[in-house]
């Protein structure tokens, strides 16, 4: 039997989480899609019984808060694969603008501009603090419309492959885990070095 798979989205506000699930049914066809600003209450009962079922699940979270790691370590003892994807924007400004856009252009969730901004730091810290907790980790910048770029993957504290770039959120989240020893230093010293790397 396969091992299940247990996909986090996560990203602040508007940085195309739902989008980024739907250009991509095809590969997601048979998985638990839980969308937390949907479910709310719900996301841990749904989540429970397709843990039971030994369901593929998909989660889509802003990640704003820590209790989120609760659900790691079940799908991890449950035995599943664990993948983080970040979709990162490169600065707290870019999600306040893209949540007016979205809510004018597609009659989004309304979330005042504090919030968001609380939202995007909350979202950096933790994707920082518990990175590490999954199998794989992939950080793809959706801030430019249209396009999905991804920049870094990371397996545990090592980096396995690296898109040279200049993105604010790459370089800030590389200081922070590894000031918070949650990157080797290896990995720190490719992001800051941000040449080119992929492991052969």
């Amino acid at each position: 039997m396969p091992q299940p798979e247990f996909f986090v989205i996560t990203g602040p506000n508007a940085a195309g989480k739902s989008s980024f699930i739907r250009s991509r049914l095809n590969d997601f066809a048979g998985f638990e899609v839980i969308m937390t600003d949907v479910y709310k209450d719900r996301t841990k009962s749904v989540f429970d019984q397709a843990i039971i079922e030994r369901k593929n699940i998909v989660f889509e979270t802003v990640f704003n808060n820590s209790s989120f790691k609760t659900f790691i370590e079940i799908a991890k003892k449950a035995g599943y694969k664990t993948n983080l994807i970040v979709l990162f924007l490169d600065s707290p400004k870019q999600s306040p603008n893209r949540v007016v856009t979205r809510f004018l252009e597609q009659d989004g969730l309304e979330i005042s501009k504090v919030n968001v901004e609380i939202n995007f730091n909350e979202n950096f810290k933790n994707v920082a603090f518990y990175h590490f907790y999954f199998d794989r980790v992939d950080f793809i910048y959706t801030g430019i419309k249209g396009e999905n770029q991804n920049v870094m993957t990371l397996v545990g504290l090592d980096v396995q492959s690296y898109q040279s770039n200049f993105y604010r959120f790459i370089e800030a989240f590389a200081k922070f885990s590894f000031k918070n020893d949650k990157l080797s230093e290896e990995a720190y010293q490719i992001i800051i070095k941000n040449d080119n790397f992929k492991i052969k």
